[in-house]
């Protein structure tokens, strides 16, 4: 990753219900980039925005120098970053799988889900989620859109 940090998205605590148990956002990244780094590479690990804990919000960060909100894309730049995004977590949940990345793997199939679309942002060109294992707040059960 290069570039300096872009804010892609800011989300209430009280609009969000994360899936993940016992361990904050911020810890979760931490343990999970370094698996996925470990197995697959940086690029690999980019996929998760970092979440940075501000009050009553948690903003999702990524480095780069631009950022394309999903809505925001062409239809053709959309269907590639869906295509990049869909290999992407293919190779994670396959390294969660292999045992060899047990936070990947205690995070999987939450670690793919985002609230709604607009948590899914090209940075640079590739795909990073924001608001990663997170559901609406009022959400009864995760809406798979991934």
């Amino acid at each position: 990753m290069s570039g300096a940090a872009l804010i892609l998205d800011r989300r209430r605590r009280d609009a969000i219900r994360p899936l993940l148990p016992a361990r904050p956002a911020a810890e979760w990244h931490a343990a999970l980039t370094a698996e996925i780094t470990a197995g697959l590479g940086a690029a690999h690990a980019a996929v998760l925005a970092a979440p940075v804990e501000e009050g009553e919000e948690i903003a999702w960060c990524a480095a780069g120098t631009r950022s394309k909100a999903f809505a925001e894309l062409p239809l053709a730049d959309r269907r590639a970053l869906t295509e990049a995004l869909g290999a992407i977590l293919s190779d994670i949940r396959r390294l969660g799988e292999s045992g060899a990345a047990p936070n990947v793997a205690a995070a999987w199939p939450a670690l793919r889900e985002v609230p709604d679309l607009e948590a899914v942002f090209a940075v640079d060109g590739r795909p990073v989620l924001a608001a990663w294992a997170h559901v609406p707040a009022r959400a009864e059960r995760p809406p798979g859109l991934l």
